[in-house]
């Protein structure tokens, strides 16, 4: 009785590591497919947050009191930063690609000096909406100039698009 527990024991423990070999194996295969083309949920992410963000800034009214467009103001950097993060995840499954993804860097780090900017004068006081409301339109033009969606099967049109971004 005994010896057929020990054999029983050891095809359970073979089996088990096998499996978990092969599951491992497929996480591998899955993690290199994504860093070879993009991670489409990344981008989608990223588009998302710069189109909340801009919609929050848009919410900004001189008629607000000032905690009000404060709190509008923290959110937003708030969402830009988890908007950045999703970017810098879709760079880098990007990386093994022809994608020039410079100007679009240099974009993202303009968004994010430009919102430090906004909210620093803010909070000293130096309160300028026509100036919110220009760097609304850039954010908004960056958005409008970018592809709404990745598709891993529309890679090479994505990375011409990309690569074409214009200052």
């Amino acid at each position: 009785m005994r010896k057929n527990s020990y054999k029983f024991v050891l095809i359970a423990s073979i089996f088990l590591n096998v499996l978990l070999v092969i599951l491992s194996y497929n996480n591998h295969l899955n993690k290199q497919r994504n860093y070879a083309s993009g991670d489409p949920s990344a981008y989608r992410t990223f588009i998302h947050g710069l189109s909340y963000f801009s919609e929050s800034i848009g919410t900004l009214k001189a008629e607000n009191s000032k905690s009000e467009n404060t709190n509008i103001l923290i959110h937003a950097k708030e969402r830009l930063n988890l908007e950045m993060n999703s970017y810098i995840k879709f760079e880098n499954s990007m990386a093994s690609t022809n994608l020039e993804s410079s100007i679009l860097d240099d974009k993202v780090t303009m968004v994010n000096e430009s919102m430090f900017k906004v909210l620093s004068s803010y909070v000293r006081g130096e309160y300028n909406l026509q100036q919110i409301n220009q760097f609304k339109m850039q954010v908004d033009e960056l958005l409008n100039n970018l592809p709404k969606s990745y598709d891993t099967k529309m890679k090479d049109d994505f990375i011409k698009t990309i690569n074409n971004l214009s200052y």
